[in-house]
């Protein structure tokens, strides 16, 4: 009785996985396939702490995975005004209403009345973090498919 190990192939894959740029696109294909994933999942976070009023903050939200020189950085943001309140917490600015709430026309008939309300009630006092637990919620999700997209890479 005798076993038999196939090495076709083998040194093409330790040469793959020996070179920075085989890990990158590595990590580039696992983050770009769960980015979605991470994505929805902040909206998820964020419409289970704040009301959902027209849906404008987590229609903002974005991923990007970008590969610079010798770096793959996997990316969660948003360019909604509220975004950082919510996130971070912190007062309603006290001055113009329509500076930290762009889109007050959209949903509010008296905007000076609304802000008031807001400024009174402070909402984002409290941090409200979204975008952070999910892209740490999303670090297993990561590692996982890191592994799935290695093992296709494999030719073994």
């Amino acid at each position: 009785m005798a076993f038999e190990w196939d090495t076709t192939g083998f040194y093409r894959n330790i040469n793959f996985f020996k070179k920075e740029e085989g890990w990158q696109e590595v990590l580039a294909m696992a983050a770009g396939n769960i980015e979605d994933e991470i994505r929805d999942e902040a909206e998820t976070l964020l419409y289970n702490q704040v009301n959902r009023v027209t849906g404008s903050v987590g229609d903002s939200i974005e991923t990007t995975v970008d590969i610079s020189d010798d770096d793959v950085t996997f990316s969660i943001g948003s360019t909604h005004p509220a975004a950082a309140m919510i996130e971070y917490g912190g007062p309603v600015p006290a001055d113009n209403p329509k500076k930290p709430f762009s889109n007050v026309d959209d949903y509010a008939d008296n905007i000076y009345a609304f802000s008031n309300a807001i400024k009174k009630n402070q909402p984002f006092k409290v941090p409200q973090p979204f975008l952070r637990p999910a892209l740490e919620n999303g670090l297993s999700k990561l590692n996982s498919e890191i592994n799935k997209v290695a093992y296709e890479f494999l030719d073994l």
